[in-house]
C-alpha cells in the first residue's frame, strides 16, 4: 500500500501518506508477527526503570501497565521521513527502514520526563546511517539502561521473579 501510494501518488494528500505511514510504524511496534496486541507484553525492550515501575505496580496494586510507557526508540518522525525521501518508492526499502528503525522500548513516565529533550529528534552526534547502537543512542544519552526481554514473559511472572530480573540487570 505504502510503496503503491509513493510510487504513483495518485493524488493522494501528503498528510493523509503521513498519517498512514505513523499507523504502519505504530502497528510496527504494537503487534507481534501473529497480529497479536503488544503494547506493554511481550516487547523485546525494557528499561531498567520500568521494571522497577512494574515491581511497584504489583506491590500497589495497581494495574500492571500503569505508569508505564510504549516509547519509539526511533522518533516515527524521523522514520517518516526516512520513508518519504525520494530515493525511496519501493517496497524492500521501506520494509528494511521499517525493521530496523520501528522498535519500541517500555520506559517508565519518569524516565519518559528525561527522554523529553530527545522527544523527537536523535542526539546530535548520531547518524542513522551509522549501525544499529543507534536505535538506544537517545536512551544512553540520558543515562536510561535498556535491557532485552525477549523470551522473558513479565505479564505471567511473580514479584520474586521480576526482582531476580531487577538485580539480574543492576549487575550488569
Amino acid at each position: 500500500l505504502i510503496s503503491n501510494i509513493l510510487i504513483n501518488k495518485n493524488n493522494v494528500p501528503d498528510y493523509l501518506i503521513k498519517s498512514i505511514i505513523n499507523q504502519l510504524i505504530w502497528a510496527s511496534t504494537e503487534l507481534n508477527n501473529n497480529g497479536s496486541k503488544i503494547k506493554y507484553f511481550g516487547q523485546p525492550y525494557w528499561s531498567l526503570g520500568a521494571l522497577h515501575q512494574l515491581k511497584n505496580n504489583i506491590i500497589e496494586k495497581q494495574n500492571k501497565n500503569s505508569k508505564l510507557i510504549h516509547e519509539h526508540s526511533i522518533p516515527r518522525k524521523i522514520i517518516i521521513n526516512l520513508i518519504l525521501s525520494p530515493n525511496i518508492n519501493e517496497f524492500e526499502p521501506i520494509f528494511q527502514i521499517l525493521k530496523s528503525y520501528a522498535h519500541s522500548v517500555i520506559i517508565s513516565k519518569e524516565e519518559d520526563l528525561k527522554l523529553k529533550p530527545l522527544n523527537s529528534r536523535m542526539p546530535d552526534k548520531i547518524n542513522l546511517d551509522d549501525d544499529e547502537s543507534i536505535i538506544f543512542s537517545r536512551y544512553k544519552e540520558v543515562g536510561i539502561q535498556v535491557v532485552g526481554m525477549t523470551n522473558i514473559h513479565l505479564k505471567k511472572m511473580k514479584l520474586e521473579n521480576i526482582q531476580e530480573l531487577i538485580n539480574k540487570f543492576h549487575s550488569k
